[in-house]
């Protein structure tokens, strides 16, 4: 085909350059020899004939229902089927008996008819009893005998294409219309003998004719017409069991007793064709296939299948078993009693027998004729279209033509056609000797025969050159396991020794003879190839990491070479492992190119394809990972090669087919008709369960508080091969990406939280064709009254009142703690003070009474007096300000000073003795003051106040005090020369500790201090939190009181001055 291709573009260039510019010719000729060339593939289409079918079973072991008397796919992709056990439903894993609708009991009788209408319907008849119309999850319609008409044994319905049903019915044919039945001819009974005939069949084709048949009558209505007609009397007997049309548009009638008829209907009244190979088949039911293929069941002997090509061939039945394909229960069929055939909408046909039904598909691997017990198999291509099977346990096999003949008897493990269609077989002979056999179309010769061990060739090839090479798995002493044959005898080649025998063997177009080996102990792989009589070994410094060699083929541009770890390609003398999509594919023992150059590669896991593009790409970029496509047994494939011999177990012929050799047998596969799907999968919710409560999956799904378990189940319907078909969900939320779940068809989640969900149902067919819409359930969960947000929220604000009662509790330790401190300190200045007065002060007291006595002696001098009478004046003075200071040490809240009085007399004190103003304001509504703080407050402004008359220089001295609901603040400022900023800093001066004795007040009630100072004047800002401020009416500090017992101050201003 290749060379074919390049004799084809050669000419075509020497018809250009005889057409020089005319372009226009120049295309138009391209695209005449492109049809030409195109048309014989289509007209030469092999047929689909039984044998490229797979077969698949169901019986009772399985869930079928036994006595299956119709069958139909409605729009969901359901198959349903009628039996005597009643009503069943299939999703092509699991079988399902529907026993009611809703809430409406299906009858116990035998279900004789299954219909899905156009619009979605189900039609069902029951022996002699009602006639349902479901639709959805109701009851859309019951026929009965008081309402209508009713079902029989042969009861059918049919879709109109002007809208509505017809049926085959008791009493007759009759049409609804969607509300009531109608009898569509009145004149219609007296066409039939009522006392024998009755209406069996119906048929509305597609151009609107109707066609009835009954026990001895066909009758016709056409499209224009009100009115039924009995065509020409048959030659053929029986009732007539069915009544279809094909898509050619011809009718075809069959009869119980005889053969099919065919009716041309392309004349204005319908006339007799010639049937073909249906002729003079006695069918019981008819279909035909998308493909154009004749489907026939039979009371007794299983189904038989007639591809269309043969369906005008009138010689077809006595001509062979080309024409007809049977299939009963000797080779599978679930019984020989075959009835109702369906075609689904992916193209399989579907048989009911009375013990299950039936399944077959187009497959790509179909079997061939040669025996299947061969054991191993060694295959040949022959230039002639013939196909030569060597095997281990039946004699050598040539197909040519689909007939089979035998060659040479015996054992043959390796066989090889040359060039010029010679065919070499060597055999292993009952006596242990061996033979070599050439085969051609004038005789067949004797080469070598041999008694030498190592002379059974597992493997023979044949050169450019002529030479005829062989491979013998049994070593000569270690010597070597290749041989060339000269005259009669085999000479052994001299190779580099190797302690493995050689494993494949194949010479290219160049004239050179490759060989693998199979891998070593130390895991090393090697490549041997003889060129010019001379062998060498290639390793893994020339790239030969593939591990044991099992096939080679050559594209015309590389060489590709198949190993237990991988493929590669040679390029001149080093080898190039290849990157594949799939990381194993265990031993690869064939490879092979087909007609349009893709590689297909037989390997241990099955067969695998690869894109002719991608293998150019792969062989100019070793970096490209070659796409693998892969065929198992579902494919029809029956069984993994065999590896005991060392030939390929793959060919190919020359009119394109590929032959694979397994330990099952040989099938073959036609690269231009591969099987795909392109049906997208539908998904359907079968059943909900929460916590084992079953809920309809169409209702308005809401699930009581507490549901800890959902159980969803759903079907993912395509029948091709639905163990391929890979279902993916995601919940909504939870999820981040599609979760793959395979086959399985149920999921599971639990501990959902209340509220509202969704999961989404996807699918992928084999061929990896989408769902077209995502299946989504919806539903909500009740919460518990502890799971509502009003709980929650409710939770949240009592742990916030905790926390704050928690820190209120805490505030009021602290506090309690800091009263505690406080009142201890001042019980050790109370302490003090009594020490003080009992020691310093009586002390002093005495001094000063001495001091007083000697001043007023009469023998002192003038100057003396004065000086005693200054000295007596100072320690007074001294003596009031120790008074003072003690009495400040004894204070406590049972004398209830007042603050801004306290502040007032120290004010007015300091003021009288200096030329500086004082003043002090109060803002705000006087608020009780805490002891502990009052005290050290008058301590900070006292020495504020008289640090002001001392060192400031003043001409005015304020002071003010606010009382605000957050905080206290007491402010003593003046407008004099300020404090120099180093003192500030060190908060003393040498030997004077006011400022920084002010800062250590503050910090004992959490109070803060500020010292503003500049050559303007001075002001120290005191502000106290209000928890240490305060207190309240009954004690407690006013600031623990709740927010809306709190009253804000109001603010006033009160001004007390004094010069």
């Amino acid at each position: 085909m290749r060379a074919w291709r390049n004799n084809l573009r050669t000419g075509i260039g020497r018809i250009a350059v005889a057409i020089g510019s005319n372009r226009i010719n120049f295309l138009i000729l391209v695209l005449w020899l492109a049809l030409v060339a195109a048309s014989p593939a289509r007209a030469d289409a092999r047929p689909w004939t039984l044998d490229r079918y797979q077969h698949s079973t169901w019986t009772t072991r399985d869930g079928a229902p036994v006595g299956v008397t119709s069958l139909t796919q409605t729009n969901d992709g359901f198959i349903w089927i009628g039996s005597s056990e009643g009503l069943f439903r299939f999703d092509g894993l699991r079988f399902q008996h529907i026993e009611n609708i809703g809430s409406v009991a299906l009858p116990k009788l035998p279900l004789m008819t299954v219909f899905a209408g156009a619009d979605g319907g189900l039609w069902l008849g029951y022996s002699h009893g009602p006639i349902f119309e479901i639709k959805g999850d109701t009851v859309a319609h019951v026929s009965s005998e008081e309402h209508g008409p009713v079902s029989t044994i042969n009861s059918q319905f049919v879709d109109s294409p002007q809208g509505g049903i017809w049926a085959a019915v008791s009493p007759g044919v009759m049409t609804f219309d969607g509300k009531e039945w109608i009898i569509p001819d009145a004149g219609f009974q007296d066409l039939l003998n009522q006392k024998t005939e009755n209406v069996t069949r119906v048929l509305v084709d597609r151009n609107g004719n109707v066609w009835t048949g009954t026990g001895e009558k066909l009758l016709y209505r056409p499209a224009h017409s009100t009115q039924f007609m009995t065509l020409a009397p048959s030659e053929q007997k029986g009732q007539i069991s069915d009544i279809v049309q094909s898509r050619d548009g011809s009718v075809w009638i069959c009869y119980t007793e005889s053969g099919i008829e065919r009716w041309d209907t392309r004349t204005q009244t319908p006339i007799r064709s010639d049937a073909g190979a249906l002729s003079q088949l006695r069918a019981r039911f008819l279909a035909f296939d998308r493909q154009g293929n004749a489907w026939v069941s039979t009371q007794k002997n299983g189904i038989a299948q007639v591809p269309e090509a043969y369906l005008n061939d009138g010689n077809g039945v006595a001509s062979g078993t080309l024409a007809v394909g049977k299939f009963d229960s000797s080779n599978g069929l679930s019984a020989d009693a075959a009835g109702t055939l369906l075609v689904d909408r992916e193209d399989n046909l579907w048989v009911g027998t009375s013990h299950g039904i039936d399944r077959f598909s187009r497959s790509n691997f179909a079997r061939s004729p040669f025996p299947e017990n061969g054991g191993t198999y060694a295959l040949a291509a022959g230039k002639d279209g013939s196909v030569w099977a060597g095997m281990q346990l039946q004699a050598t096999v040539k197909l040519k033509d689909g007939h089979l003949s035998t060659s040479i008897p015996g054992t043959v493990p390796a066989i090889f056609v040359d060039r010029d269609g010679n065919t070499y077989l060597s055999r292993i002979n009952p006596d242990d000797s061996f033979d070599l056999w050439a085969i051609n179309d004038a005789n067949t010769k004797l080469l070598v025969h041999s008694k030498t061990p190592w002379n059974a060739m597992s493997a023979i090839v044949k050169d450019s050159h002529g030479v005829i090479w062989g491979l013998s798995e049994l070593s000569n002493n270690g010597r070597g396991n290749l041989f060339s044959l000269h005259g009669d005898q085999w000479a052994m080649l001299e190779v580099p020794k190797v302690k493995r025998p050689p494993s494949s063997l194949y010479a290219d177009d160049s004239g050179r003879v490759w060989y693998g080996y199979l891998r070593g102990r130390n895991n090393d792989d090697l490549v041997g190839v003889i060129d010019g009589g001379k062998a060498s070994l290639l390793g893994a410094e020339q790239g030969v990491t593939i591990g044991s060699i099992g096939a080679f083929m050559s594209d015309g541009r590389r060489l590709w070479v198949g190993g237990s770890e991988g493929l590669g390609f040679m390029d001149g003398m080093r080898m190039h492992a290849a990157r594949l999509s799939q990381e194993s594919l265990g031993q690869i023992t064939g490879i092979v190119f087909a007609s349009n150059d893709d590689m297909w590669i037989h390997a241990m896991s099955g067969v695998y394809r690869v894109p002719a593009k991608d293998v150019i790409r792969s062989e100019n970029d070793p970096s490209h990972v070659l796409p693998l496509t892969k065929f198992d047994g579902l494919d029809g494939l029956p069984g993994p090669p065999d590896i005991h011999w060392a030939h390929p177990t793959v060919v190919k012929s020359t009119d394109g087919r590929l032959w694979f050799a397994t330990i099952n047998g040989v099938v073959w596969l036609d690269p231009t008709q591969l099987i795909s799907n392109p049906v997208p999968p539908s998904i359907s919710i079968t059943k909900v369960l929460a916590d084992d409560v079953a809920y309809g999956p169409h209702d308005s799904l809401t699930f009581p508080a507490l549901t800890h378990n959902i159980d969803i189940e759903f079907s993912v319907l395509s029948f091709s091969t639905p163990e391929r078909v890979d279902a993916k969900v995601r919940l909504l939320g939870v999820d981040a990406d599609w979760q793959s779940i395979g086959s399985r068809r149920e999921i599971s989640y639990s501990n959902l939280a209340p509220g509202k969900h969704q999961i989404d149902i996807e699918a992928l067919n084999s061929d990896g064709v989408r769902s077209q819409e995502d299946t989504r359930l919806v539903f909500y969960i009740k919460p518990a009254y502890y799971q509502t947000l009003w709980f929650k929220a409710l939770c949240l604000l009592t742990i916030l009142a905790a926390l704050w009662l928690a820190v209120a509790l805490r505030l009021r330790q602290a506090s309690r703690r800091l009263r505690i401190s406080l009142e201890a300190k001042h019980k050790e200045r109370e302490s003090i003070a009594r020490e003080l007065h009992d020691t310093l002060l009586q002390g002093m007291q005495g001094l000063l009474m001495q001091m007083e006595f000697w001043a007023q002696r009469t023998d002192l001098a003038p100057q003396q007096r004065d000086a005693a009478t200054a000295i007596e004046e100072k320690m007074r003075d001294v003596l009031i300000d120790g008074r003072d200071k003690i009495r400040l040490l004894r204070q406590d809240d049972k004398r209830d000073l007042d603050l801004v009085s306290e502040l007032l007399t120290v004010g007015q004190g300091a003021s009288a003795i200096s030329p500086s103003l004082f003043s002090l304001r109060v803002e705000g509504e006087p608020l009780p003051v805490c002891q502990e703080a009052r005290i050290e407050i008058f301590a900070i402004a006292r020495e504020a106040i008289l640090n002001a008359y001392r060192h400031a220089d003043a001409g005015h001295v304020v002071v003010t005090i606010t009382y605000e609901a957050s905080a206290l603040k007491v402010a003593v400022s003046d407008d004099g020369v300020g404090i120099d900023k180093e003192l500030m800093e060190a908060r003393q001066r040498a030997g004077h500790w006011g400022i920084s004795g002010m800062h250590e007040r503050a910090e004992k009630i959490n109070a803060h201090l500020q010292i503003d100072a500049s050559s303007q004047g001075t002001t120290i800002r005191l502000t106290i939190p209000k928890r240490e401020a305060y207190l309240s009416h009954s004690g407690a500090n006013w600031s623990r009181l709740p927010w809306w017992r709190q009253q804000t101050p109001r603010r006033h201003k009160t001004d007390k001055a004094s010069a």
